[in-house]
């Protein structure tokens, strides 16, 4: 699987020039010049779900599944999310934004999205995210899921 490269989205509150780069993710575990093992790449992903707030979307935005960091800051358990869609996690009226529909059809385009997000936890709960998007793309670069990495910056934001 590839993560594909892209520019920010200008979705609101981003910090300017705040482009990052996605890493490529290597389907052949045996080129040690492509990048490792599949042993590497799980230590890795238990080392970013130590540290982060992991979900997984589908590429139409319904939750896949979501870590443990991810869960406790947005106080909800994976049972009450799951199958249900992102904008469970926006202001409503953003949810029915153009701006909204556009954040997605890039991300099914393969473009990654980083910034920071005001986000809504349970009980409308005010959460701020510095967070990066991630398309997952098969060997054919069609994109089949979503992965956000994220670190809550809520503090900082409303101090």
């Amino acid at each position: 699987m590839f993560f594909k490269k892209s520019t920010s989205d200008s979705e609101a509150h981003q910090q300017p020039g705040a482009a990052v780069e996605a890493h490529q993710q290597v389907d052949n575990p045996s080129d040690p010049v492509a990048g490792g093992s599949s042993s590497k790449d799980s230590r890795i992903m238990k080392s970013l779900n130590n540290s982060q707030a992991v979900i997984e979307f589908e590429p139409d935005g319904t939750i896949l599944h979501a870590n443990e960091n991810f869960l406790a800051t947005l106080g909800y358990t994976l049972n009450e999310i799951q199958g249900k869609h992102h904008r469970l996690f926006v202001d409503p009226a953003y949810a029915n934004s153009p701006r909204y529909a556009q954040f997605w059809e890039k991300l099914r385009n393969g473009e990654f999205q980083s910034a920071e997000f005001q986000r809504y936890g349970k009980g409308g709960k005010e959460v701020w995210i510095q967070a990066t998007y991630n398309p997952v793309l098969d060997n054919d670069g069609n994109v089949v899921m979503v992965v956000k990495f994220a670190s809550d910056i809520t503090r900082q934001k409303l101090a």
